[in-house]
């Protein structure tokens, strides 16, 4: 059975030492990024991937290990933590060989699958770090009832939604249908009605941005940036879990 909301705490809980073995990212992790990015194919990855490992990938498992022990098991939360929790580099282009600049990791509830469930997510790109809330048309039957629970419940959503764009840096995107890559509306102070978009949306998000320059070799205060995030997005996040009111 797929865990519903009754089983997740109305507020999470964290140690007040964290434990850290993330060591953070260094700048070999962002240059790295940053040639994907200008020359995203197989063959830029190939020619990086001794870089990759060592500066990138082993690095963030061991933010998946830091979160998993001061977030998810404290919280007993019914998360899948080890299997599929990360994305890929490469994309799945049926063999054109194309080549992502981001790497992202979330964790999902157990029996469904990572990019079918509401993420709570986390991303290294070229320019720095996000923790984010995200929905989109991957999860189709999911993020229906996601809209029917904003629609049915405006007042809620708007106050959850202000609440998190009063503090500094959030941002709510949402990715029109017909929108192109990188194309969304953007909303970074109040919004005074549930945006009428959202109805035939591609993708619906809520993230903070730590600049690459900010957090360079910055294991435990990253990891921490991280966790505050999280519990700015926890309210929000239960309630697009929870079941439409009627």
């Amino acid at each position: 059975m797929i865990p519903v909301r009754s089983e997740f705490p109305s507020e999470l809980y964290f140690p007040e030492e964290l434990s850290v073995s993330f060591e953070g990212f260094g700048s070999d992790a962002f240059d790295t990024l940053q040639a994907i990015k200008e020359a995203p194919h197989i063959d830029t990855y190939r020619s990086l991937k001794k870089v990759i490992e060592p500066s990138i990938t082993q690095p963030f498992k061991r933010f998946r290990d830091d979160l998993a022990v001061n977030w998810v098991l404290p919280n007993m939360l019914p998360f899948e933590t080890e299997r599929n929790v990360f994305s890929r580099l490469l994309k799945n282009d049926f063999g054109a060989g194309g080549c992502h600049h981001h790497l992202w990791l979330s964790f999902y509830r157990i029996g469904l699958r990572r990019l079918s469930d509401i993420q709570i997510a986390h991303t290294i790109r070229n320019s720095g770090f996000a923790t984010s809330l995200f929905l989109g048309d991957n999860a189709p039957k999911l993020f229906n009832a996601v809209k029917a629970q904003i629609y049915a419940n405006p007042d809620i959503f708007l106050e959850r939604v202000n609440i998190l764009l009063e503090r500094e840096g959030w941002v709510f995107r949402i990715r029109p249908q017909k929108a192109g890559h990188g194309e969304y509306l953007e909303f970074k102070t109040g919004v005074s009605g549930v945006p009428g978009e959202i109805e035939k949306a591609k993708g619906i998000w809520w993230t903070t941005f730590f600049p690459k320059e900010s957090i360079l070799n910055q294991g435990g205060p990253l990891l921490e940036k991280s966790i505050h995030a999280i519990q700015d997005l926890w309210p929000l996040y239960l309630f697009l879990l929870d079941e439409p009111h009627q």
